[in-house]
């Protein structure tokens, strides 16, 4: 019986991140909306291929909704000759920049989006993407967007500060006493992001399992 929701993301998505109480975090809201067992595979800090790796070698079976949250594209684990791995956005390293630029991990990225979504689609598994990665030269930004937006499956959500559509509107324990945006999503902005991707499931699927 598919009774699973999934997560994939950062600490955005990563119940045990401990910038919420977990209960509050939008996948625990989904998981209690959709009544289904919540099973959360994002982790704090991490990248897009992390997420991608621990996809490849989960069973799907139980599932019949997958939540991609995309982070950071900039988080790319390397290895050096210690073979420690390194987040790219952390390097002083800066020549891999030249190879790891923006539009070649937009690339990479929709790469592995393709195979995400036709896998859903094949295996009936109700799939919503949505993203906080955001880039400062505003042309990639928009060929990002733009490239995401092809796919029904993915929704927009304006992380932008003192925006009329935002998510933003408070913040986590890591911003307490700081204004809004200098720190993680609260749990005001966790039960927008929720509604958001409920509205963006029920207006691909109709209703709910």
């Amino acid at each position: 019986m598919q009774n699973e929701i999934l997560f994939y993301g950062c600490s955005y998505t990563d119940t045990r991140s401990n910038y919420v109480d977990a209960d509050k975090m939008y996948p625990a809201i989904l998981a209690k909306y959709f009544r289904k067992t919540e099973k959360n595979f994002a982790k704090e800090g991490c990248g897009n291929y992390r997420s991608f790796d621990i996809l490849s070698t989960t069973d799907l079976t139980s599932a019949s909704i997958l939540i991609f949250q995309i982070t950071e594209l900039s988080r790319v684990q390397w290895y050096d000759t210690r073979l420690k791995d390194i987040m790219l956005n952390q390097s002083e390293d800066r020549c891999l920049l030249h190879v790891y630029n923006d539009r070649f991990l937009i690339h990479e990225l929709i790469r592995n989006l393709n195979l995400l979504v036709k896998l859903c689609r094949a295996q009936n598994i109700k799939l919503v993407i949505w993203s906080i990665a955001r880039f400062f030269d505003h042309n990639v930004d928009t060929f990002f967007e733009n490239e995401l937006s092809k796919y029904p499956e993915y929704v927009y959500l304006d992380n932008s500060l003192n925006g009329p559509e935002t998510y933003r509107v408070d913040n986590g324990r890591d911003g307490e006493g700081k204004e809004i945006g200098l720190g993680h999503p609260g749990p005001q902005s966790h039960q927008i992001i929720a509604k958001k991707l409920i509205a963006k499931y029920n207006q691909l699927y109709s209703s709910k399992d």
